[in-house]
């Protein structure tokens, strides 16, 4: 298997998502080597030795494997806990620490075999049922309105002021999500960070080839602008269980058009909030209905200017309780160039006009900018996105209000 992406890199790429997700380094090796479609037999070319060994640390502190001085290889350290993880239990054999650990083994016992003999197929037919679970690799620290059958939602939250050492109290991110015969190809834009990125590149072909059927595609594979900001639950009627709680929330154009607006509003007769501050700011109802199949908020709406809480001691710790924001931009945290062209042309078949059935995809995934009329030019052009800028910064919006 050929690599395109040393130890340490992909080492680093671990280490950066622990701590960006708040997850364990196992979930997160079981994680990267689904998505790369890696055997884990491969793990010690991919992995370094901290790495490695803070693995074994958590194998050894959730008792996956036994806390020995006798220090397993690592092809059999992968072993155990992929049979742990997928089969629920700890594997009953061992190499012999005696043999050097050769070719001689412990087994369970053959009493122990016996006395498994009488659950035996219950205990098959669950670890049947368990190997055919997709893994969960969902962030807990994200909340987002839960919607009915109907397509309706509705909760009231508090935008929160920066974190620590952080002087904007939102990250702002571009993606890219469409489907392709090759799968879903949902991967986080490099022009976020100011990078070329292979889609924005294939697009750019497209556009300018005078093709009305390739400027379709171009459309379709768009990136979305998304933000990313932390919210106080004060009502969650689906979810009664996350109010009073502190969350991550993405979010997009609309809502942070509301809160532009906000900020500065259009009619004299209106007063300017911000919408981040515990004293001075207000509540946001988020309203969301299907319309044409797609989410809509436009009726989401801020609340009259209010106080989140007269306790201090309550809002400092609710400040401290928010997550950091800047690691979601940092560039250690992206895909490369070439890791991301590759998995570009998986998912394209090796045809850069290859598309899916639309009836695949989601309503979440759809950018919902209004497609304006084709214009004939000469001049090239660049990747045709509607490009949502700050307008203001957020500190002159305040000092404006």
């Amino acid at each position: 298997m050929i690599f395109n992406i040393t130890k340490e890199e992909f080492s680093k790429r671990i280490e950066n998502y622990v701590k960006v997700h708040d997850t364990s380094y196992m979930d997160t090796v079981i994680h990267f080597f689904d998505e790369y479609s890696y055997d884990f037999s491969v793990a010690p070319k991919l992995l370094t030795q901290p790495i490695l060994e803070k693995i074994e640390q958590e194998a050894k502190d959730l008792n996956f494997l036994p806390k020995t001085k006798n220090k397993l290889p690592f092809h059999w350290l992968v072993v155990d806990i992929w049979y742990t993880l997928v089969c629920g239990e700890f594997p009953q054999f061992y190499p012999s620490p005696k043999e050097n650990f050769g070719e001689s083994q412990v087994f369970m016992g053959f009493s122990d075999l016996k006395k498994k003999s009488k659950s035996g197929i219950d205990d098959l037919i669950k670890k049947m049922e368990d190997q055919n679970k997709t893994k969960d690799y969902k962030d807990d620290r994200f909340w987002r309105p839960e919607q009915d059958k109907s397509g309706n939602g509705f909760a009231i939250v508090r935008f929160l002021p920066p974190v620590d050492n952080e002087d904007v109290p939102w990250v702002k991110m571009y993606e890219h999500s469409f489907q392709g015969p090759g799968g879903w190809y949902i991967e986080n834009s490099l022009t976020t960070i100011g990078q070329k990125d292979p889609v924005g590149e294939l697009n750019n072909q497209l556009w300018n080839s005078g093709l009305e059927s390739d400027k379709d595609i171009a459309r379709a594979r768009k990136r979305k602008l998304n933000y990313v900001a932390n919210v106080y639950i004060v009502s969650d009627p689906a979810n009664p269980q996350n109010e009073g709680k502190v969350f991550l929330y993405k979010f997009g154009t609309k809502i942070f058009e509301k809160i532009q607006e906000a900020m500065k509003p259009e009619f004299s007769d209106e007063e300017p909030i911000n919408p981040f501050d515990f004293w001075k700011g207000a509540n946001f109802r988020i309203k969301i209905r299907k319309v044409g199949g797609f989410n809509n908020y436009d009726k989401s709406e801020f609340d009259s200017q209010t106080i989140l809480s007269d306790d201090d001691s309550k809002l400092e710790k609710i400040w401290k309780a928010q997550h950091a924001l800047q690691p979601f931009v940092d560039a250690s945290n992206f895909k490369s160039y070439e890791e991301l062209k590759t998995r570009l042309y998986e998912v394209l078949g090796g045809d850069i006009r290859s598309t899916a059935p639309s009836s695949t995809k989601t309503a979440e995934d759809v950018d919902m900018t209004e497609r304006k009329p084709a214009m004939k030019s000469k001049k090239p052009v660049e990747e045709d996105v509607d490009e949502e800028s700050d307008a203001l910064s957020y500190f002159q919006k305040l000092s404006e209000s």
